[in-house]
């Protein structure tokens, strides 16, 4: 049997057992590789996951097509690349993927916890505060901005419901093409932010 019919049976037989809602949040699953962002956006905007665009992976091209999708529906995509709102109800962490960490995946969380990993028969069950490389939030654009100047209010705070994170996905996505040079342009970047924010 080869590799790929037997993980889509391992997927098949692990969907009949499978949650359709965890604390009153529709749950959405991925159909196949590299859809998780597809099925954690359907997940937290609690729509099905045909009404998602099939746009998937993080890279600039499916990130545009996020933010096409979007805007048509009245909608933002916020990706915070420093730091994550730990202090929401539902938002998308994007963490390494548990067989491959060069492979990024995407899980729905609740605060600081994940409540949902939309890739069937996965043996992740819990994402580490350190995994998390970038998280993103979607909504209308008056929450999106109020959520950014909450975050932003809090980070000033200290305060532990937004963390700072330790791996930013971008500088991984570089260093995962062989672009070294763009990836510690990345992480420069970033940690001059982090030093004026702690000012």
């Amino acid at each position: 049997m080869s590799a790929a019919r037997a993980a889509r049976r391992r997927q098949e037989r692990a969907a009949a057992r499978l949650p359709e809602a965890v604390d009153g949040v529709r749950l959405v699953y991925q159909r196949e590789g590299g859809d998780c962002l597809r099925a954690a956006v359907a997940t937290v905007l609690g729509i099905d996951y045909d009404d998602a665009p099939e746009a998937d992976g993080f890279d600039p091209t499916a990130v545009s097509a996020w933010r096409s999708w979007a805007d048509a529906r009245g909608f933002i995509v916020g990706q915070n690349l420093t730091h994550a709102p730990a202090y929401l109800d539902l938002w998308i962490a994007v963490v390494p993927g548990s067989r491959d960490a060069r492979v990024l995946h995407a899980v729905v969380m609740r605060r600081g916890v994940m409540l949902h990993n939309p890739a069937a028969g996965s043996p992740r069950k819990s994402v580490a505060r350190r995994e998390v490389q970038a998280s993103t939030i979607v909504g209308p654009p008056a929450w999106v901005d109020a959520t950014r100047a909450r975050t932003l209010e809090l980070l000033r705070a200290k305060s532990p419901l937004v963390w700072k994170l330790e791996t930013p996905i971008a500088a991984q996505w570089h260093r995962t093409n062989g672009r070294d040079a763009e990836a510690a342009a990345i992480e420069a970047s970033i940690s001059k932010r982090r030093e004026r924010h702690a000012r």
